[in-house]
């Protein structure tokens, strides 16, 4: 369409220049129709090339910037992943003192997420069914009276916050390598004796967000290993823990 308007915008254009031009000294009709006719195939010729010129060159260079952009764009999705790498190098394994354990370090660039369960008093919700709990909240009948949380066994399992809000990473020879996600009131949720950590500390997290992995860190009474699973647990803004099942 270029650069056939440019054809016949020439042709036109090469016409009247050519037999006004004529005419304006003195010549006949058929004298200034025919140098019309001469200027016509010029202007013609002129304004065909010029158009293809134009519009080839045009779909060249824009072929050429837009090869460009996308070798830039990838070119910075290397740097970002390089970026990432480096970082994990920075923290490749969260480990605590003596024999506890440790966990692998690894934040996902783009977050995955689990189901999370409502609990039977409707309250609140826990990372896995009710139903698993092996030792319940301050369970003197299994001998743990003095347990702050409840306990869920899983082997290498995604853990999902059971709430939105900001993380903190620590470990200790009770909780192993744990995860506590707070609040905007203050209070927090427990996610203990992990084995993997997939989020930093002051990292914002979602509800349902998978935040690492079960584990086996962490000690027990006896200064063994705690074995395979999940301790959850709800820590109010002083620090003492209340029952994730029943509040």
């Amino acid at each position: 369409a270029a650069t056939a308007a440019g054809y016949f915008g020439g042709m036109a254009g090469g016409f009247i220049g050519g037999a006004g031009n004529a005419w304006a000294q003195g010549a006949d009709f058929g004298d200034g129709f025919a140098q019309g006719v001469l200027g016509a195939a010029i202007g013609a010729g002129t304004g065909f090339a010029t158009s293809a010129l134009g519009y080839w060159g045009g779909q060249a260079w824009g072929a050429t910037f837009g090869k460009a952009s996308r070798a830039w764009e990838a070119r910075l999705a290397q740097l970002d992943e390089v970026q990432f790498k480096l970082d994990l190098l920075d923290a490749e394994t969260i480990c605590g003192e003596g024999n506890i354990g440790c966990a692998a370090f690894d934040v996902p660039i783009n977050p995955s997420y689990g189901k999370i369960y409502k609990t039977a008093s409707g309250k609140r919700f826990i990372p896995y069914p009710e139903s698993d709990v092996t030792y319940g909240f301050k369970d003197a009948a299994k001998g743990y009276a003095d347990h702050g949380g409840i306990d869920i066994p899983r082997y290498l399992k995604p853990v999902p916050s059971t709430h939105q809000g900001v993380a903190v990473i620590d470990v200790n020879s009770d909780w192993g390598v744990h995860a506590r996600v707070f609040r905007a009131d203050g209070t927090s949720s427990l996610y203990a004796h992990l084995s993997k950590v997939s989020v930093r500390t002051g990292g914002f997290v979602s509800a349902e967000q998978i935040i690492g992995m079960t584990g086996n860190t962490g000690l027990n009474r006896q200064g063994f290993r705690v074995g395979w699973h999940l301790h959850f647990g709800e820590l109010r803004l002083s620090g003492s823990s209340f029952d994730p099942l029943k509040y």
